[in-house]
Parts: structure tokens; sequence; C-alpha cells
């Protein structure tokens, strides 16, 4: 049975729950409507209250501690539930959960409820609940079929009640479905209370949790309430009249900034214990000084029950600032005397149009000063490369401002207006202008030369002067459309280089027919690269593969991975890609604006148990690797009758021989693609450098995308880049400010397996998606650092911007002037101190961790050690690297490590339980080696080694990467590894969380110093035995005695 109640409505910022899309000034017709003037209206309507089909919906009934019947299964996380009686939505209790445990596949803490819930078939449904908390994590509740519905959490409330809603559509067998709510990553404690199912589109008026919930529907006797609130849904009340504040949440809390186009509005809830004869109810909107802008009433009599409001307001004539909405509910006439009395208010800061585009019109008097400063600088001889870059985004991101308006984006608009006002007028009081050379484009090929971790090219300095052979540091970006657009403004952003791409299936257009497009456009594109002295990175892309094709060759789709959805060992596939290239490179390869080619985008290869030419492949190898049947038979513990038996494994890591075989054949065969691929082009280009973007950061992770087929080193060996695609983050909890660990340590292994520069050709440092907050800070700390641990170019994700949800360009850079500010002067910082960042990259390795592909085949725990070991040497203040099984086998042959670890004084083995046996023989012969836990004590295989190791000292596991840190320390010092500056608190203590590295250049010590905890840092910098001072090359300002050192703030001390 369905009872008729009142529903109300006022909407605050156009987040209605009830999905309302009609305007309260379009509502014609509707008797329930109520306009009092042009810029204010008042809807009232009755809905029907449907039940909300999940028991003991607000925790309130609780036996043994637990609200039943729900149930709670921690699984594989350290997460809690547990009831809190101090915090409560409604009623007197709430869900608190807490989560420990770092986020991967599968790994999860569920409160569900065991028998699920029964629903129709077909049936429009709405979940929704309340949640409060900072720093949330990755968490959900929903559910329905194979768990797909599920209604995200904000990662933080700002100390509000947020509600959560997601609509959905049963299927048509769906007669039940599970109800959870999930926690997979780290957090802070949050709280959720009043979940609820409803059938329809709407979720229903929290009511107080003692009232019955029975098919009669019977309110039960409560006080007068009244209560105003912000859901979470959105409503467009005028086209496009309101926005939720979503975009940067952390500088515009959803408690406290509410963003209208047209209209401002608010939901609101009304509660009353008895009908109410002549009654007023009355909304008023107030500016902060308590002024009136306008008000809506209504009269007339009001039915017991629960009620819902929805109230608009007009803001075309409203700048924005502080404004408070109240509203009353009065009866005129008491009855059984007493007058019933009940109000509320909500008070936010209002964001309209006319706010913005006054802000925007500042910023634009902002860039003609400051376009007047820069042009007054040249005059007189200073160099206006920093403030030119800030110029150049304002007199560009002004108009994406508006664009952004038009389409809705009120609040990204107004963050993009803030942010540009804030750089703009530091810019214009930046008084350490110091000249920045920059790279120049040859008449003819090559226009730089590689010199191991180097690029030396020429330069042209701000007075005219040229420089050849000196240190040029690419940073750019990519990858599509808008990098072309921008080209010949490239350089007054503070960069020099793109990446575009093109692959076979722009060519090859159909089997009989060969389309130039692309390539000519890529000429054209080069040419004006030319001119503005700017490099581009081609991508050939090989999987832009022609439809035309698999559709000839169907077996072709009996292998893939990732991006490359073909077999790449059919001979069909390599007969194209090598017409692709041979028809491409010669049109390309004498251009001095070429930069490098870079072979494949992301490459893995996974999907491959199908292949007939991977098995072919994989059964030859496997008689080059172990001569007969029988001694194949042995190593493994198998019965094969023959070599043709051995199938080809599924992606799936287990500890079985087949699986460590096959990945080193898988990695082997997949760079003998990728190096196939790279002999036609040398064949037709011999001095275009080459490499591929490779996800180094998953390629150590025993991950489908990672070992399963790429082996970096590998890679180096056929490239004459390391090259790849790379990860850096914030992270939002936990003692580091950002995921600095994945990144680096990927380039500390590139950099050892093959003395050549690093070209991360698709540098991810915003996730997909991300609306909140990004800090300058951490932008220029990707593009530093990564300069000192090798990188030498870079090509940023992505130039692009979008108005699509959901989109992968949503939250990119391009809609973020103050990061794009920071990229192009950390462009500069790196284009200026090329040299002193060259230094650091030749810093010889004294300190090497064993990287061990066939440990981590048995399991997590190698990668977890080394992880937290990597971690504590890097606040040690020596330079770091990986030395790999296979450099350690060639080391037992030759005697000696390969060039990039010449140097090195001591050799961790962090958690390795498995190693080839030859490269045992090569630890065997080193006189400083150091074992974390046991050292390694089998083969690949899982046999017994022949030989083990003896006599390495050992120390135990540390249990976090601190406790690595101290027992460290000992063994740095007796190995005697070269550390001219130690780092120390005020209280002189070993520094944590500050990297440190210290080389001597032109006559004076450089020591590059970083803090990658999330706050500040007060340190000190000895050199024997006492503090010492210095210029900090970046900022130009002279420290001494205690440093005070900011989170991702680098600092680059000189030290005489």
């Amino acid at each position: 049975m369905k009872h008729r109640i009142w529903r109300v409505w006022f909407v605050l910022g156009g987040l209605c729950c009830a999905g309302e899309t009609r305007s309260l000034f379009a509502a014609e017709g509707q008797r329930s409507v109520l306009a009092d003037t042009e810029n204010a209206a008042l809807r009232v309507e009755p809905i029907a209250l449907q039940k909300n089909l999940l028991p003991n919906a607000s925790f309130e009934q609780v036996e043994a501690g637990r609200p039943g019947p729900w149930a709670w299964d921690r699984r594989n996380t350290d997460a809690t539930t547990t009831i809190d009686e101090t915090v409560a939505h409604a009623g007197k209790r709430s869900l608190r959960i807490t989560n420990g445990t770092p986020f991967s596949p599968h790994v999860y803490g569920m409160f569900h409820l065991p028998d699920g819930v029964a629903v129709k078939p077909n049936t429009v449904y709405t979940f929704s609940c309340y949640v409060k908390g900072d720093q949330i994590g990755l968490a959900w509740f929903g559910g329905g079929r194979e768990w797909l519905q599920r209604a995200r959490f904000p990662q933080k409330t700002d100390g509000q009640w947020v509600r959560v809603v997601l609509s959905f559509t049963t299927g048509p067998s769906d007669a039940k479905i599970p109800v959870l709510l999930c926690t997979e990553s780290p957090c802070r404690p949050f709280w959720v209370d009043d979940v609820q199912l409803v059938e329809g589109p709407d979720p229903m008026p929290v009511l107080d949790p003692q009232t019955p919930s029975g098919a009669s529907f019977k309110l039960a006797p409560h006080p007068a309430l009244l209560h105003l609130e912000i859901p979470a849904a959105p409503v467009l009340d005028k086209p496009g009249s309101a926005l939720p504040p979503v975009w940067n949440p952390t500088r515009f809390p959803r408690g406290q900034y509410v963003f209208a186009l047209q209209e401002l509005s608010a939901t609101g809830s009304l509660y009353l214990p008895r009908d109410l004869g002549d009654s007023l109810l009355l909304a008023r909107l107030e500016a902060g000084d308590g002024a009136l802008l306008a008000e809506a009433t209504r009269q007339g009599s009001l039915r017991a029950g629960a009620h819902r409001i929805m109230l608009g307001f007009a803001t075309a004539g409203l700048t924005g600032g502080d404004v408070a909405l109240r509203v009353l509910c009065e009866e005129k006439e008491a009855q059984a005397g007493s007058r019933l009395r009940v109000e509320a208010s909500l008070a936010r800061k209002l964001v309209t149009v006319a706010g913005a585009e006054a802000l925007l019109k500042r910023v634009e008097a902002l860039g003609d000063e400051l376009r007047r400063h820069v042009e007054r600088l040249a005059r007189e001889g200073r160099d206006p490369a920093y403030p030119l870059a800030t110029l150049t985004i304002l007199e560009d991101f002004v108009g994406y401002a508006r664009e952004d308006i038009a389409h809705g984006e009120l609040a990204r608009a107004y963050d993009a207006a803030v942010a540009m006002e804030e750089i703009g007028r530091k810019a214009l009081h930046r008084d350490f202008l110091p000249p920045v050379p920059r790279y120049q484009t040859a008449a003819s090929r090559p226009s730089f030369r590689l010199d191991g971790p180097a690029q030396l090219g020429t330069v042209r300095w701000p007075d005219g002067r040229m420089e050849t052979g000196r240190p040029i540091q690419f940073v750019g970006v990519g990858h599509f459309g808008q990098v072309a657009r921008d080209l010949e403004k490239l350089n007054s952003f503070g960069m020099n280089i793109i990446q575009v791409e093109f692959g076979p299936q722009s060519v090859l257009v159909a089997e009989d027919q060969v389309s130039t497009a692309a390539i000519d456009g890529f000429v054209k594109l080069l040419d004006r690269a030319a001119k503005a002295h700017a490099a581009v990175n081609l991508l050939v892309s090989p999987h832009y593969f022609p439809e035309w094709a698999l559709a000839k060759w169907p077996h072709l789709r009996d292998a893939s991975g990732g991006f490359i959805g073909y077999d790449v060992h059919a001979p069909e596939a390599r007969a194209l890609l090598e017409r692709f290239l041979r028809t491409a490179i010669p049109r390309i390869r004498h251009h001095p604006a070429l930069h490098s080619i870079c072979l494949s985008n992301e490459p893995v290869f996974t999907e491959v148990t199908k292949s007939r030419f991977v098995r072919e492949k994989w059964q030859r190898w496997l008689v080059a690797e172990h001569g007969t049947i029988d001694q194949l038979n042995r190593r493994w513990g198998t019965s094969y009758r023959d070599f043709q038996a051995v199938g080809v494994p599924p992606t799936e890591f287990r500890d079985a021989p087949i699986v460590c075989d096959f990945v080193r054949f898988n990695q082997e065969a997949f760079a003998e693609f990728h190096a196939w691929m790279a002999g036609i082009i040398r064949e037709l280009a011999p001095d275009v450098p080459l490499h591929a973007k490779i996800m180094v950061h998953a390629a150590m992770m025993r991950h489908a995308h990672g070992i399963w087929s790429v082996d970096p080193q590998l890679f180096a060996e056929l490239s004459d880049y390391n090259g790849n695609d790379c990860i850096k983050y914030l992270h939002a909890e936990g003692p580091w400010a950002c995921g600095w660990q994945m990144e680096n340590a990927g380039y500390d292994l590139q950099r050892r397996v093959a003395d050549k520069p690093i070209f991360n050709s698709e540098n991810h440092l915003i996730p997909d998606g991300t609306l909140d907050e990004v800090p300058p800070e951490h932008v220029a700390n990707v593009f530093w650092q990564g300069a000192v641990h090798g990188q030498s170019a870079t090509t940023t994700w992505v130039w692009e911007r979008t108005y699509e949800t959901g989109h992968a360009f949503t939250g990119s850079i391009m809609h973020r002037p103050a990061c794009v500010e920071a990229m192009g002067h950390a462009g500069l910082d790196l284009m200026r101190l090329a040299e002193e960042v060259t230094a650091f990259q030749r810093m010889p390795i004294e300190v090497a961790l064993v990287w061990s592909p066939t440990s981590l085949l048995t399991g997590p725990e190698h990668l977890d050690v080394s992880g937290r070991v990597y971690e504590a040497l890097n606040f040690c203040g020596v330079r770091v690297g990986f030395v790999t099984e296979r450099q350690l086998t060639a080391c037992a042959e030759t005697g000696r490590l390969a060039a990039p670890l010449a140097d090195v004084k001591l050799i961790v083995l962090a958690g390795v339980t498995r190693l080839p046996p030859k490269a045992i023989e090569a630890l065997k012969k080193r006189n400083a080696c150091l074992a974390l836990g046991k050292p390694p004590h089998q083969d690949p295989y899982g046999r017994p080694l022949p030989t083990q190791l003896e006599g390495v000292p050992q120390l135990p596991i540390p249990r976090t990467s601190q406790e690595a840190f101290e027992l460290l320390q000992g063994p740095i010092a007796k190995a005697g590894c070269r550390r001219p500056v130690m780092l120390q608190t005020p209280e002189g203590k070993p520094a944590w969380g500050v990297e440190y590295l210290a080389v001597t250049h032109q006559g004076r010590l450089l020591v590059n110093l970083c803090n990658y905890l999330r706050g500040p840092q007060r340190i000190q910098v000895i050199r024997e035995g006492q503090a010492v001072g210095g210029t900090d090359l970046l900022s130009g300002r002279e420290l001494s005695g205690i440093l005070e050192m900011p989170s991702l703030r680098p600092v680059l001390l000189a030290i005489q």
C-alpha cells in the first residue's frame, strides 16, 4: 500500500536527490507551483512514500555489537566496522569503517546482507546512503547483479553528511540482488548511516529511525522538524542553471561553496506532527550582512507528516559571496494553546557567472600588466622566460575558462580564474630571473647526440650567444591534436618537445591502397617544429592495426595484449608492419626536428594461449634451453613425452617451473618483436634514436602488465633511450605526499641496465578523471626529481581538454593553469641547470638491490621487502640502483658487472629466495653482499641450489622502511660508500624522509634534497661534522643553518 505525503523542495546548488530536470521558472500548468516573483519560486507537491527495502537501515538495532541482519566480512584486509554511538545522521548510531590495507585487485572488506533483497525484474530502483569522513579512500555502496551498481563515496565530506545516490534498472531475470558496502583501499575512519533501497528513481526522505517501516507507513508522533541540506545528485532547474561543487573540493568544500549558473536552489525536508490550518512557509535568501536578496512564500494548509520543499532563486543579478538561506514554517493561529513554529538556515559561499566573469576581467587586466612587464624586462636585457610562461598561460586559459562557463563548468572556470590571479601576481613580483638557454633545431640531422644519460646539442642564450655540446633537457606534452595547434607557442610555455602518433591503419587504408595523408601532415608538423625550435617524437603506433587485415586473417586475433590486438609473431602481421614502416620512415628520416621514434605504446603481450606462432616459438625456445625432453622433465619434475606436448600456460602467476620458463621466453620473444621493428627502422634511418614506452612501474610488479611479457633490460638493449610510460601520483593518505617509489625505482632500474637517457613519453602525474586539487609543487617535483633519477626527455599526458564526464582527459593538466606553469617553470629550470642535473645522472651507483623476477614469481614477498629497502636507501645519501638476474648471470661468464654497475660497493639481497646458479656464482665473487632475510637457497625451479651463497652477512627482514633505514647505516659505512654530506635533524638524529644526493661539479659540491613526507621537515646538512649552507640554485635563495623543507619542493644546494 502507498500513502500520500507532501513533497516540498528547495534546491541549493542544483543538487537534488529526486533527479528533477524541470526549471522552477518553467513549470507552468502545475498547480503545486507558486512563483512569488520573477526571481524566486517555491514548489510543494505530493509524493508516494516508498518502502525502504533494507532492514535496520539506520543500524539502531544492535546485538552483540552487530547491527543484524547485516554481516561483516573483512576478507583479506585489516578493515573494521563498528557501531558508533557518538556519530549519527539520524537516530543515535552509525557504522564506523576503517581500512589500512593497500589497494589491490580483489582485496576488499564487505559489509552486506547475507540473504540479499528481493526485487522485481525490469524495474527501476535507487540505492542511497549518507556518508561522512575525511580521506575515505575507495569505497562504495550498492550491489545488484554481479555487483555492477556502485554508488562511490567522495574522498571527503568536509565535516558534513553527504548523500550518495544511484538509480538502476534490474535485469529481466533479477528476483533477488546482493546489497553491500565495500572498502577497497586505506582510509581514515569514516561513517555511513541511513542506507536505503527503494523502488523508483528517487531516494526517499530519511525519517527518524524509530518510525515504523511496515507496510502501513504509519508515522509515529514526533516533534516538528525542519532540516536543510545539499543532496548529492544534480538538478537542472533552468537549462544549465546549477552545478554541484565537485571540481576541486579541497579548495571549494562541498559544505561551504555552491556554484550557480542561473539559479540558486536548495532542498529541505519538513516533518509536521499534526495538520496545520492557516500556515506560512517563508524562505529568504540573504547576503552575508543580512540584507534581503530575495524571498519566496507559501500560505495555506499543510498535512501532518513528512514533506519536501524545493526553492529556487535566480542569480543573474548576483555577483556572489557569502549568502544564507533561511526557512520558516509557522502556524498563524494557535491550536490547543500552542502555535507550531520551526525554522532552519543554511550558509554558503555563492559563486555565480557574474562573479566569475568579474574575476576573469581582473585576470585579463593582470595579463596586460604582465605583458608590459615582460616587454620591459626584454628591453632591459633581462630574460623574461619565467614570467613569459605565466603570461602565455593567462592569454590562453582565460578563454578556456569562458568556454567552461558556456559548457556549464562554472566551478572549473572559477578555479582556473583564482589560480590565474595567484600565479599572475607572483609573476609580476618575481625577482629571481636567471637567463635560460633554449634548444635550437639544427639545419640538418642530427640536432643532438646521445652521450650516456645526456642529450648534447646546441642552445641559444638570451643574449644571442650560441653554445654547442650542452646537455638538453626535453620537457613537453602529448599526444593528440592540441599539441600540434600549440606548437609555435611551446617555447613560450617553457617547453620544447611534443609527442604525436600515427600508425599503419592511417597509411595502409586498404589491402591495395596507400594513403600518405598522415605522413604528409606529419612532415608539415616537422617543418613547423623546426622553425619553432621544438622537437617532435613520433609514436609509430603498431596498435593502430587495419581492420581489413584482421578480417582477412582472422587468426591474427589469436594473440593480443593491452593495446596490441593481434599476434605480433604472425608473418602476416609482420609483413604489414614492415610495409608500413618502409612507406613512412623514408619520408621523415632526414628531418632535423624529428627527435626520435617510439616503437610501441604501453606494450604488453599476455593473451597468447591460442597462438600457433607463440606455441611454435615457445617449443623451439625450450629445446634451446633444455636440449632434451628428459632434461626438461628432470628440471621441472614433469613427465612430458616430447616438447610438442608442452603447451602455452595461461596468464596466471603460480609457483611452477613452466611459468618461470614461459615468462622468460615471453619477455625475450616480445623484445625480439620490437628489435625486429627497430632493425627495419635503423636500416632506413640509422641516426634516428629509438625506444618503446614500456610501463616500467608495472614491469617491476607481479602483474600481467608487468613481468609476464616485459623485461626493461631487454628493451634497453634494443633501444637508444630507456623508454617508458610511468606514473607518479599524489597520495591521499599515508606518510608520503606522493607515490614516488614506483617511478624513481623504475628509472633507477633502467639507468643500471643501460647507460642511456630515459625518455618518459607518457608522463602520468595526474590520474585520469581526477577532479580534486593537484598542487603545483607535485607537478614540478615529478619533472625535477625524474631528471635527477635519469630522465632527460618527457612528454606529459595529456595536453587536451574535455567536457565529457568520465573521459580520460577529464581533470588533465590542461584544465589546471597553475600546474601548467609549474611544468613550464620546471622545464626552464632543467634547461638552465642541465649541466648540474647531468652531473647527478652520471653519479656512479654504489648500492645495488638484486632484482629477482624468479623470486617474485613465487609471491609478493620480494617486491614488499625490496620496496621497503629501496625506500630506506633513498634517505641514506647514496646513489641506489638495481642489478638484474641477467646481469649477474653474464657477470659469472665475464667476471665483471656491466659498466653502469662497475662502481658498486654493496649488493643487497632483499627478500630474494631464488636465483639462477650462475647468478650465485657471480655473487660469491663479490666481497660486499648483504642479505635481508635468508640468502637465496633455491634455483628458479624451486630446487636446492647446487652451491649455496655462504658467508654473506644477514640482517632480519625489516618490518618497515624506517626500520630498514636504521639497519642499513652500518653496512653502508662499512662498504666505504662515499657520502660527502649527511642529513640530520636539529636534534642531531639522522633525518628521515628527505632524499639527498651529493656530487662535485665544476669545483663546488651540489646537494639535491627532496622531502617526500606529507608535512614540512627541518634538517641540517652536515659536512665534515659541521652544518653548512649555500645557494639554492632553483630559487636563488641563500640557505644556512636549519633548512626548512616543505613537502615535495626540491632544493639544489650549491656549497662552495
